[in-house]
């Protein structure tokens, strides 16, 4: 098996440059059996691409948001997701089911209930962003400070 650049696009996810952040493909729903263009189609939706693209950016916003969220050093944390493999498959499963809830109950950050807004993140990604990789000490939702290594 040949060996990965990090960090690298495929068929279910892309690395976005300008972000610096993974973002789900259509296909990564496809996987999941979610055919949002196909719900999408049905209904008066002119422009699917635009809806599912807007959908799977909100999903990775939300899941880097809540990762920033845990830690000081931002710019460490995204170079980590983005260059460290057993990271990549984390904020791919979390992000999946962030995009998978938010397709259930829609964009809680923008409830007009208080306590909703207050749960805007899936616990199944939250599980899986405090998932520890093999080989490192800490999760990515890690609040402490990490020990800086080069690639």
């Amino acid at each position: 098996m040949p060996e990965m650049n990090y960090p690298y696009s495929d068929d279910n996810m892309r690395f976005d440059e300008d972000s610096n952040q993974y973002v789900l493909t259509e296909k990564a729903l496809m996987s999941r059996g979610i055919d949002l263009r196909s719900r999408l189609t049905d209904t008066t939706t002119l422009a699917p691409e635009s809806v599912i693209e807007s959908i799977l950016w909100m999903g990775s916003d939300m899941i880097y948001q809540f990762i920033h969220e845990h830690n000081d050093d931002n710019a460490f944390q995204d170079e980590l997701i983005a260059r460290y493999p057993a990271f990549r498959s984390i904020i791919y499963n979390a992000m999946l089911n962030q995009v998978l809830y938010i397709l259930n109950d829609g964009n809680l950050d923008f409830s007009l209930i208080e306590e909703e807004r207050n749960k805007p993140i899936n616990k199944a990604s939250v599980r899986i962003l405090n998932t520890i990789p093999k080989g490192l000490r800490h999760p990515i939702t890690y609040v402490g400070a990490w020990r800086r290594w080069r690639w």
